[in-house]
């Protein structure tokens, strides 16, 4: 099974987040809400998903969880009309500058099974040097992902 099929499986019964939980209610979400509420994750296209990349720093732990796979699926299926997206997603998986922003990472870090968790680090070997990583930065999130922060 290759890579994007095992995405697939591992995020297939991830339930939608609830409507009033696309976002994380901080910040004005540039129309993150009203572009993904109700929407499946298999039904946004790649030129969608690029357009709304930014979507991965305002999701909820919920809607970023559910949505994950459909970028993920985006940057390796057409990684030129993806754009930022693989740079956006490893960002997302890696270790924060800020520590305010830990708590965040570590509830999106809960929700991921184990299997969820191994293909996020395949999909992040398989990607990371061509969005620009040194292996020790590929490897430092592939640990993050698997053990946390």
């Amino acid at each position: 099974m290759g890579l994007a099929e095992r995405i697939e499986a591992a995020f297939e019964s991830v339930p939608p987040p609830p409507t009033d939980r696309v976002v994380t209610p901080t910040y004005d979400d540039e129309g993150v809400t009203a572009f993904f509420k109700g929407k499946h994750w298999r039904d946004v296209s790649i030129d969608e998903l690029r357009t709304h990349h930014v979507a991965l720093s305002f999701f909820s732990p919920e809607a970023f969880h559910y949505y994950v796979p459909a970028f993920m699926l985006a940057e390796l299926r057409d990684p030129i009309a993806a754009g930022q997206i693989g740079p956006s997603l490893l960002f997302h998986f890696s270790r924060p500058e800020e520590s305010s922003w830990e708590p965040e990472l570590r509830q999106r870090l809960a929700l991921l099974t184990a299997e969820q968790k191994a293909v996020i680090a395949d999909f992040v070997r398989h990607r990371g040097r061509v969005c620009g990583y040194t292996d020790p930065e590929i490897e430092e999130i592939v640990n993050v992902v698997k053990n946390g922060i």
